[in-house]
């Protein structure tokens, strides 16, 4: 042990530790020095400076003195510190019990009932002295409260096609000079198609406004030859018109390559008009039978 703090103080006492060794000194004397100061100065109360008294003289008027209202920012807290500033506004009681809404009256519904078999009854009574007065009335005051229905709306009636059109129609003749065998077709409607409907060439649309032709469709598009008029346009030609008594061939490509060509003659365009129409359709029927079996054979 002896060795040890004489090896100690070789090595403080050396010329390279010396500075270190003076500094620690003098920061251990400083520290003893700040802790007897500042012991002995804390423990001495501070002397309270007196403050001095204002006399009031009886000339200047005496200011008058108001309580400062709370203010509602201000935090209301149980610690004498507390918080400065809630976001809620100052706090409330909490023993205090909220205040409840206020209930709402509700009709019973005895009342209302009560009510409404009173109406009824003023109701009956008086119904049954109307009807005790006026006997042939009572019918009527039955179905008094009930509204009429309305009546349905008329379904408009199409109006009946004004012509009687009937065309021949059928394969044309492969024969020079022999004639076609075509089928009859009498009264037909708009909307008809040719041959049939499970091979529909040409439909039949309308008469021209001169009730002097007739206009068909194209369904499927033909190379034409006749007296036919190509409309709307001729390098257009979506619609024929054929007046009575002429003719137009229809030749047709078939997919495989195969030609066959269509006769369309019209035999006549015969208009009527209200009663007439009746009994001239069964005049211009038989008429164009006969017609029409001319122009077959």
């Amino acid at each position: 042990m002896i060795e040890f703090l004489q090896s100690l103080r070789s090595d403080l006492s050396s010329r390279r530790l010396l500075p270190f060794v003076a500094l620690a000194a003098v920061a251990l004397i400083a520290a003893v020095a700040y802790a007897v100061t500042g012991g002995s100065g804390s423990s001495a109360p501070a002397p309270v400076a007196s403050l001095p008294s204002i006399s009031v003289t009886g000339s200047a008027p005496a200011l008058p003195v108001t309580v400062a209202p709370t203010n509602p920012n201000e935090a209301v807290s149980e610690t004498p510190g507390g918080v400065r500033y809630q976001s809620e506004g100052a706090t409330r009681d909490p023993f205090i019990p909220l205040p409840s809404p206020p209930a709402t009256k509700t009709a019973t519904p005895s009342s209302s009932s009560s009510s409404s078999s009173s109406s009824s009854s003023t109701g009956s009574s008086s119904g049954g002295s109307s009807s005790s007065g006026s006997g042939g009335s009572t019918s009527k005051g039955s179905g008094g409260g009930q509204e009429a229905p309305a009546p349905a709306p008329k379904k408009t009636s199409k109006p009946k096609f004004p012509y009687i059109v009937s065309v021949l129609f059928g394969p044309a003749s492969t024969t020079p000079g022999q004639p076609a065998t075509l089928a009859p077709y009498e009264d037909i409607k708009p909307g008809d198609p040719f041959p049939s409907k499970q091979n529909p060439r040409i439909s039949f649309e309308r008469v021209t406004n001169n009730g002097a032709g007739a206009v068909f469709k194209l369904v499927s598009p033909p190379i034409l030859h006749g007296t036919g008029i190509c409309l709307p346009s001729t390098s257009e030609c979506q619609t024929i018109d054929l007046e009575s008594g002429h003719s137009e061939e229809l030749e047709y490509i078939e997919a495989n390559g195969q030609i066959v060509v269509y006769e369309l003659k019209v035999v006549s365009i015969v208009k009527g008009s209200g009663a007439s129409a009746a009994s001239l359709k069964h005049k211009d029927a038989s008429a164009a039978r006969v017609r029409l079996r001319a122009h077959s054979k």
